[in-house]
């Protein structure tokens, strides 16, 4: 049976090979960004969100909007997800998830220290897989950002969520994050 010491070797490929991806979709060609997206999605467990679909050209009016094809050529790398914590549990269904208390996938060139994003991971048939997101949120459907914070699933199976999570078998912390919301709470926590 696995241990949350492969759960972070998992998690951290996971994530270096999320920055490769994110960092690739901001050359000027799509090629290698494509080339790359099976193997980004092959860290979920389907069906999920595709949220790294595959794009066809760099339209003129975007690389114009960028200041041109020299914004194109050297993107700036986007720094993998921070892993603050890893929490292990029991499951009826999966027999034990783990989850990996992150922050957000980064989009900029700056890295993120705030805990945004928790990732339920199983493992099926001896591979790990993300099997549920939830994200730290005050967002609803109609897009304003205007209900109080609360933790929303993303994806996934639905049995995975923040309201389930109770007596975790083990919880091995990391790094600290930056006191955003109920970041530092949510670190400290006993789930």
């Amino acid at each position: 049976m696995s241990n949350i010491q492969e759960v972070k070797s998992f998690f951290e490929e996971f994530a270096r090979v999320e920055a490769e991806t994110e960092t690739l979709k901001w050359k000027l060609s799509f090629k290698e960004y494509n080339a790359n997206v099976d193997k980004a999605n092959s860290f979920y467990l389907p069906p999920h969100i595709d949220f790294m679909i595959f794009e066809g050209h760099r339209d003129e009016d975007e690389i114009e909007m960028f200041g041109g094809e020299s914004f194109f050529s050297n993107p700036y790398p986007r720094f993998p997800r921070k892993l603050f914590k890893i929490s292990e549990y029991t499951h009826e269904k999966y027999r034990k998830f783990w989850v990996c208390y992150t922050s957000f996938s980064n989009h900029t060139d700056g890295q993120s220290l705030a805990l945004t994003d928790m990732l339920f991971v199983i493992q099926i048939e001896g591979s790990f897989k993300i099997a549920a997101s939830s994200s730290w949120s005050n967002y609803t459907k109609d897009g304003y950002g205007d209900e109080d914070y609360e933790w929303k699933h993303s994806f996934g199976d639905k049995s995975l969520h923040f309201s389930y999570l109770h007596d975790p078998i083990a919880i091995e912390r990391y790094y600290k994050p930056k006191d955003y919301k109920n970041g530092i709470e949510t670190y400290e926590a006993n789930i």
